[in-house]
């Protein structure tokens, strides 16, 4: 981790193709099936999904209720999204989020990575960023 940049990077090998990985990722039916930190419950998930679009994400449970906003910088069906992501009562958003979508064996290889974050917050986003992957496993597991 840069001591300029810190960041976060988790990786998750997801069962199932790309193609459906992708959508739970973009498809608001689908990413308010998993789309939350372990402690937490997806609630809510809207989104304009094209460059310059917003999205709104809603998560609650024990811990309290955490809504996120950003918008979409780019869209490669597929294969990569990148997006900004801050909480919806902040500031603008100047974390930037990277979901990269891999072929892995007989499913797909998920790479996050979260920059511009600020230090205080890199332990609580890399826990919560794999929470959330594990949620994805969990929501192709169960289908």
């Amino acid at each position: 981790m840069s001591s300029s940049n810190p960041q976060v990077k988790v990786s998750q090998f997801i069962n199932a193709p790309r193609a459906k990985v992708y959508a739970a990722w973009v498809r608001p039916e689908l990413a308010v099936k998993w789309w939350s930190a372990m402690e937490l419950k997806p609630v809510e998930f809207r989104n304009n999904l094209e460059v310059g679009g917003k999205y709104y994400h809603r998560m609650a449970g024990k811990p309290g209720t955490f809504e996120t906003v950003g918008k979409y910088l780019e869209i490669k069906p597929n294969e990569k999204l990148v997006f900004t992501w801050g909480s919806a009562d902040g500031p603008e958003p100047e974390a930037v989020v990277t979901v990269v979508f891999e072929d892995h064996l007989d499913g797909t290889m998920v790479t996050l990575t979260q920059e511009k974050l600020p230090r205080d917050l890199v332990p609580s986003h890399q826990e919560g960023w794999e929470g959330a992957l594990l949620h994805l496993e969990q929501f192709f597991n169960n289908q």
